[in-house]
């Protein structure tokens, strides 16, 4: 039985060729500028990935490395993406390495701007305050930006405005766009965020373990996750499901776009600006 057994790095398949080991210095620089230039990081990670499959020296943990080169990236984002490009590697499809290193580069220097800029801060939810009565525990969860009790289309121009300000900051990305309606109904209000603009490639990761042989990307996710947080940046939360009491200032939902809903609602204003001019032509 063989002692030396060297450990595959996550996602590369099996195979003495491609077991990354320990060597000598690889020559690798992992120090990274105050503002990253996403062409370097690209040209960096391409080194990395092509060192780790191709059994060039490699010192480090293969994720060591990554993450020394590209820290700012959130780490589902980070997994998922060199998950791509170790595979890619291997398969020697070149475009898909330059595609996916460069994504990696650009993203590390978005996220390096809005961590880096003193005058945009992220939105939270906390928990502010909690109590018992017997088994039950009372939570309210209160947004960092809550202030009192407002008329949900008043907080919709707000959060208008803190998610253009979340883009120019790098928060988001400056490549989609939001379209951020209300709703009132008797005993509550809510907000509804559509993010529209990104390509099913983006939104979708394949996963032969799925029912759809498909999932969110880790990207769409925190994307999702990061609007969530600046839409219900103004609500008080103080719900209770066990009491089965509700008591939410308003609710948000927030919704990712697909190629398929885009070309639907595009179908639809068609249609309905069709109609709008027969009605004109038949009134006039």
């Amino acid at each position: 039985m063989s002692e030396n057994t060297a450990r595959q790095p996550k996602g590369v398949p099996v195979g003495g060729q491609f077991a990354a080991t320990a060597r000598g210095e690889t020559g690798l620089t992992l120090g990274v500028p105050a503002t990253p230039d996403p062409e370097a990081l690209a040209a960096a990670l391409t080194e990395l990935a092509d060192a780790i499959v191709r059994g060039s020296d490699v010192v480090l943990d293969s994720y060591e490395l990554r993450d020394a080169i590209i820290p700012n990236v959130p780490s589902q984002v980070r997994d998922d993406l060199w998950h791509e490009v170790l595979v890619a590697t291997v398969h020697n499809n070149d475009r898909t390495v330059e595609t996916l290193t460069a994504k990696l580069g650009a993203l590390e220097a978005r996220e390096t701007r809005w961590r880096n800029d003193p005058t945009f801060t992220s939105p939270t939810g906390e928990v502010t305050h909690q109590g018992t009565n017997g088994p039950v525990v009372y939570t309210t969860v209160q947004g960092s930006k809550y202030t009192g009790t407002r008329d949900v289309a008043a907080v919709a121009k707000d959060v208008r405005t803190d998610l253009k300000d979340a883009v120019t900051a790098g928060y988001l990305p400056d490549d989609v766009t939001f379209a951020v309606t209300c709703s009132k109904y008797a005993g509550g209000q809510a907000m509804q965020v559509d993010v529209r603009g990104l390509a099913d490639t983006d939104i979708y990761q394949n996963d032969p373990t799925s029912q759809f042989g498909q999932r969110y990307s880790a990207e769409a996710n925190e994307l999702r996750s990061r609007v969530e947080g600046i839409a219900g940046a103004y609500t008080r939360d103080t719900t209770d499901v066990q009491t089965d009491y509700f008591h939410v200032m308003y609710y948000t939902h927030v919704s990712i776009e697909n190629e398929q809903g885009a070309e639907f609602r595009a179908k639809e204003k068609a249609r309905l600006a069709h109609n709008k001019a027969v009605r004109a032509g038949t009134a006039a």
